[in-house]
């Protein structure tokens, strides 16, 4: 499985909703290829 990180250095200089988009847009992608997890969902 890839990773990646992303530095902020304040939370201010990055768009939010974009963070938000690209985080769920992410455990799409891992659950379409992998499955879902039985973990609970925070999402």
């Amino acid at each position: 499985m890839g990773k990646a990180c992303i530095y902020v250095k304040k939370l201010s200089d990055i768009d939010q909703n974009e963070l938000k988009n690209l985080i769920k847009e992410t455990i799409n992608f891992l659950e379409s290829k992998y499955g879902k997890s039985n973990k609970k969902s925070y999402a």
